[in-house]
């Protein structure tokens, strides 16, 4: 088993986050393995999609920073696997992998750049 936990922290607006992560692997048999894994993981957006400005007063020009205080983007990563070692020179290994995003940021009119990508 490893396992262990990672911290984040942006001086940009204060946002932390602690993110726990562990894997497991068992030896079935001598040449055989599962493996199961599992770790939270957050992302900051590029820097322009924080200091982005938008006009809020066209007459007085005022301009705002809503996505100033926007925080990490977040995802769940989920893997299990066998591990079979066919000969001394030849190994087969399948994983299956499965993420589940949250917090991503949306833009409120339709655009072809998404800050997922």
């Amino acid at each position: 088993m490893v396992s262990g936990i990672h911290y984040q922290q942006t001086s940009l607006n204060s946002k932390k986050t602690l993110e726990p992560r562990i894997a497991v692997q068992w030896q079935v048999a001598p040449t055989q393995s599962v493996n199961l894994g599992y770790g939270s993981h957050s992302q900051m957006q590029a820097r322009d999609v924080y200091y982005g400005e938008v006009l809020v007063d066209t007459v007085a020009r005022i301009f705002s920073q809503p996505n100033k205080t926007l925080g990490f983007s977040k995802s769940y990563h989920f893997v299990a696997g066998h591990n079979s070692l066919l000969s001394d020179h030849l190994r087969l290994k399948a994983e299956t992998y499965y993420q589940y995003l949250y917090d991503i940021p949306v833009k409120r009119y339709p655009s072809s750049v998404a800050v997922i990508n």
